[in-house]
């Protein structure tokens, strides 16, 4: 088997022991992923269609957009785009969930 996704499920099933979790600010969490459905993978699995970007892509001047094609990340902090990963982590997780979108 083949893992595709780290999700924190073995963090969250040592807390839900009631297991000591400490130094989780070491814990890197990758969010910048494009999603689309036009890619040649058909999949009933809507992550199949979407793929990693590098960070470095935000440092050249990549712009994050959400499905409305706004820019939202300067509405988040003030460094847009070139904000620290958690900061830009936390945008990105929460656009989806502001606009009830998937």
């Amino acid at each position: 088997m083949i893992l595709q996704v780290a999700s924190g499920d073995g963090v969250a099933m040592a807390h839900r022991a009631q297991a000591l979790i400490f130094n989780m600010e070491f814990v890197q969490f990758h969010p910048t992923a494009l999603a689309d459905e036009g890619l040649p993978i058909r999949s009933t699995k809507a992550r199949d269609n979407a793929f990693l970007i590098t960070e470095a892509v935000r440092g050249d001047g990549g712009i994050l957009y959400n499905l409305d094609m706004e820019r939202f990340r300067p509405s988040y902090d003030e460094r847009a785009e070139l904000a620290p990963r958690d900061v830009v982590a936390r945008s990105i997780d929460d656009q989806p969930k502001k606009r009830n979108e998937k």
